[in-house]
């Protein structure tokens, strides 16, 4: 058992002493957020009871839930592996109270190619990897799909390759009712009125703006762009296009740059701008210094532009001081963990059985079972969950199970 296996461990000890919420979305801890300081987290979701972001446990019972385009959500709409920014506050004991939590997938389209040797397909000219950690709905493995299927996904975002590492894929059904494009601006034709994302062509000529100074695109830019309808030879007749930062909004809100000092920030996003034997660079855009940072999946000198990390730290006068620094890896399913808090909704046996929506198998012969045996894991039961993604992408296998009586 890996060494971040263990630390969970404790937390997952340390959280058995609370009352279960109800949410997931949803409910509430007795004893979570109560004080704390300013955070902002942004990274897949690793669990419910109620949300579990970036190995934090916040309390969802009262936030405000909206997507990117600011519509309001049901706490029962989030789902593992989509990505997020929680805002609240931390109490310092890997638990936290929400007060909003924006969810934000980075493309809505149809599949135009599928390199499954490579474990990758393309969405409106971007590159989406299938991480061996990815959360899948609708389909089993990348040998599902086909191409003129339409998805959405969610992830961490490449921009400088025009790529996603995705968290979360789903099959929709078609015809889609719009299309979502995330990059960075590559190309601007301002006579056409057209600028390119990745392998993509943009027509921004009856497209709104927001956040983008005189209606102008710029190279270099990351933009969120929305259309009605899929590309046509080629072109994607935008109907908006915004101006947004590493956490998915707009620029002006973005927590490092303008939430002030002691602000504590936890992103998960792709390195860059990082000079060899530096301590200095950018993780999703945002400027990080990790001169006094702990490193684990890998070292500060082994850090190379275009590695997925997850940082962690406080905000000093506009710079990401990280305290741990963790490299991910898209091939390694141990990678990630993933944590369920509540009742048992749905028992077929061990093998299958329902907490908080999700499918969980606590089948395995290694399964550690405390305050209780696999004898009484049943219907109605309360029960922490900590465990792997299994393979087919939906079922997460226990590792676990922890009786909550």
């Amino acid at each position: 058992m890996t060494q971040r296996r263990t630390v969970l461990g404790l937390g997952l000890a340390a959280l058995g002493l609370m009352t279960t919420s109800c949410g997931g979305g949803g409910g509430s801890l007795a004893s979570v957020g109560s004080g704390g300081t300013g955070s902002t987290t942004i990274g897949p979701v690793s669990g419910f009871g109620s949300i579990i972001v970036g190995g934090t446990r916040y309390d969802d019972s009262a936030a405000a839930i909206t997507d990117d385009s600011g519509a309001t959500l049901a706490a029962s709409a989030i789902a593992l592996g989509m990505m997020v920014r929680v805002d609240g506050t931390q109490s310092g004991s890997g638990t936290g109270k929400a007060t909003s939590i924006r969810v934000t997938s980075q493309l809505v389209g149809l599949i135009s190619a599928i390199d499954a040797a490579a474990g990758t397909f393309t969405v409106l000219g971007q590159t989406v990897k299938l991480a061996a950690t990815a959360v899948l709905s609708g389909f089993g493995a990348i040998g599902d799909l086909a191409v003129g299927n339409a998805v959405e996904v969610w992830g961490v975002l490449d921009a400088a390759n025009a790529a996603v590492s995705a968290t979360r894929v789903e099959l929709k059904a078609a015809p889609l009712a719009g299309y979502k494009l995330t990059g960075a601006i590559t190309a601007v034709n301002t006579s056409l009125r057209r600028f390119t994302v990745g392998a993509l062509s943009v027509a921004y000529a009856g497209a709104n703006f927001s956040d983008i100074d005189s209606g102008t695109p710029t190279v270099g830019l990351v933009v969120r762009v929305r259309a009605v309808a899929p590309p046509a030879g080629g072109l994607l007749a935008a109907s908006s296009v915004e101006a947004i930062d590493a956490f998915g909004g707009a620029p002006s809100s973005n927590p490092v740059t303008s939430g002030g000092d002691g602000r504590k920030v936890e992103i998960e996003g792709v390195v860059s701008g990082r000079a060899t034997g530096s301590a200095r660079f950018k993780v999703a855009g945002i400027d990080v210094d990790a001169s006094g940072a702990s490193f684990s999946g890998g070292t500060l000198a082994a850090l190379a532009n275009g590695d997925r990390v997850e940082a962690k730290g406080t905000v000093k006068a506009g710079v990401l001081v990280a305290t741990t620094v963790e490299l991910k890896s898209d091939d390694d399913r141990d990678a990630q963990e993933f944590e369920l808090h509540g009742t048992v909704t749905s028992f077929t046996s061990l093998a299958r059985f329902v907490v908080r929506g999700v499918t969980v198998d606590a089948s395995n012969a290694g399964v550690k079972f405390s305050d209780g045996t696999a004898a009484n894991l049943r219907l109605g039961s309360n029960v922490e969950i900590k465990g792997l993604l299994g393979t087919d992408g939906r079922t997460v296998v226990a590792i676990e199970v922890k009786f909550d009586n």
